[in-house]
């Protein structure tokens, strides 16, 4: 069967990539009035560019509250730190002429970032609503903010993976933050969090990619699946997408309900990785 594979090194080439003639009679992502608006949650294709362009003000401010209200606090052991300048000697080491005789204060996390790379799912099914696709985004990126307040660098890549039934299966890529770069909430809120992202510019996207077009004609956009393991890059931590829990489960209810079933998971995945993640607090229980 026929296996469809795209990766994108930028959002930008992302966005590129949807502006392009659709080479499919699937019309999903440009589709307009109420329908549309309630299934993407934007008016229009024009809108849902705009706001990945020069990122979701509104988002930011509901993502913001949504990971305070989750809750994803890391916290640390303190770590003794010996180095050649420090707050204070230790008088035994100096008098021995161990070079390595001071104290360092600064927390190892200030010293060395270690890098985590995250592949998430963004794709699901219709069956959700905007609101669960928003509670779900919301709940990962409080845990990627979580990271990066507990001192690593996120290298962060979404993915849209599906099963194309008879005509095979697809999956789709695109790093959309470098480990080295800062997260930009403003944007990162409408990539993680708005449902437009994957219903409306990745749906673009797979309408101008030449072969898989076709198969849009048949099986519309296919069925969300996670991605498989051979799909990731070495090193990668699969974070698996919204249809790990069901349409109207209680979990979807909130970020923090999300962020309470999905933690744990994650945190197996770093650690599957070989990346020990530091302690959480998911909704409002230190586990």
């Amino acid at each position: 069967m026929a296996y469809y594979r795209t990766h994108f090194e930028s959002l930008g080439d992302f966005l590129k990539a949807s502006q392009q003639p659709s080479l499919s009679s699937a019309d999903s992502s440009k589709r307009e009035g109420r329908e549309g608006e309630e299934f993407t949650g934007v008016r229009t294709f024009a809108d849902a560019i705009k706001m990945a362009e020069r990122g979701w003000p509104e988002g930011r401010k509901k993502l913001m509250t949504a990971m305070a209200a989750a809750q994803s606090t890391p916290s640390f052991t303190p770590s003794i730190v010996m180095d050649v300048a420090g707050a204070y000697p230790i008088a035994a080491l100096a008098a021995a002429g161990d070079p390595c005789s001071m104290v360092d204060l600064a927390p190892v996390e200030d010293r060395v970032r270690p890098i985590v790379r995250l592949l998430i799912q963004r794709a699901g099914s219709s069956a959700y609503s905007t609101d669960e696709f928003m509670s779900y985004g919301a709940a990962i990126m409080s845990y990627v903010e979580g990271l990066e307040g507990a001192g690593f660098r996120c290298e962060i890549t979404v993915c849209f993976a599906s099963d194309l039934e008879d005509d095979g299966d697809q999956f789709t890529s695109v790093l959309v933050k470098r480990a080295e770069e800062p997260i930009e909430l403003d944007r990162m809120a409408f990539v993680m969090v708005h449902p437009a992202f994957f219903r409306r510019i990745c749906f673009a996207v797979y309408e101008a990619i030449e072969g898989l077009s076709h198969v849009l004609n048949k099986h519309g956009y296919g069925y969300s699946r996670n991605p498989r393991a051979k799909e990731a890059e070495r090193g990668q931590c699969i974070i698996p997408g919204i249809n790990s829990i069901k349409p109207g489960n209680s979990a979807l209810k909130s970020p923090a309900a999300c962020l309470a079933h999905i933690g744990p998971v994650i945190e197996a995945q770093l650690r599957q990785a070989g990346v020990e993640p530091p302690a959480q607090a998911f909704g409002g229980v230190s586990k």
